[in-house]
């Protein structure tokens, strides 16, 4: 693998979800843009960055799916899930289509609320291999796999979610890597650690927040961080963590 950033769910069966040291250079310069997508404003328009401003988005326009696969993937998400992590995949749904409103995105709606909930099954005791996985993330996307294929989704849907799921801990994800792969990754980055905070207008986060609030949510990802490094320090989340996520968890815009 000569690049973390890239890499896929078919990589990771092959390299047991290990990062190697070959793809760490790319993925520090990465993580350096990741974080400085979650300064204020203020801060980035001090180094010569502009941002775009925040829209109102009225947050009643965006339509949570009412099908059967959307209905039993949030029940699959709040049994296997406590409600912190429940919470946070409703709100990486709602950040990634605000987003995708604001950059005039189209996107599958069923799809990307699908892989919003499932996207952090792989932290849950439910999907949790006991050591036989490297990877919390694809975890989740081997899971969110059987639950595609058990609503008889075809096979190019069932890629394009588990790619998704897998995807999202990359340091970066581009629409080229599929639509839904990127706004899960663009919603969940924003929820964790504030990246693209200031493109929510106020009033938006407000009600977003209020509707599934956070319920100490900085200190529990952290300590699921802390303990993703200890027992795979080789998986992506291990080097992450090494480079300062649970840094930029604390240091994220929301009280808690």
């Amino acid at each position: 693998m000569s690049n973390q950033n890239n890499c896929s769910l078919k990589w990771s069966q092959t390299m047991g979800g290990s990062l190697r040291k070959n793809g760490r250079l790319r993925s520090i310069a990465q993580a350096i843009l990741l974080r400085m997508t979650s300064l204020p404003a203020r801060g980035l328009r001090k180094i010569g960055i502009s941002r775009a401003e925040a829209a109102r988005i009225d947050l009643d326009s965006i339509r949570i799916p009412d099908t059967t696969a959307a209905r039993d993937a949030f029940e699959l998400c709040t049994e296997a899930s406590v409600p912190f992590l429940i919470n946070h995949c409703v709100r990486t749904y709602l950040w990634g289509a605000l987003l995708a409103a604001n950059d005039r995105l189209q996107y599958d709606e069923e799809l990307f609320y699908v892989a919003s909930l499932l996207h952090d099954l792989g932290l849950t005791d439910t999907c949790r291999r006991n050591g036989k996985c490297n990877c919390f993330a694809e975890e989740g996307a081997q899971a969110a796999l059987q639950f595609a294929q058990g609503h008889q989704w075809p096979e190019p849907r069932q890629q394009a979610l588990t790619n998704a799921i897998y995807l999202h801990l990359n340091n970066q994800v581009t629409i080229r890597e599929g639509m839904e792969a990127h706004l899960l990754h663009a919603g969940a980055s924003l929820d964790v650690i504030g990246a693209r905070y200031g493109e929510i207008h106020a009033q938006d986060r407000i009600k977003v927040l209020d509707q599934f609030p956070r319920v100490g949510f900085k200190a529990r990802m952290i300590d699921l961080m802390k303990n993703e490094a200890e027992t795979r320090p080789e998986s992506r989340a291990g080097y992450l963590v090494g480079i300062g996520l649970n840094r930029m968890i604390r240091a994220a815009p929301f009280a808690d």
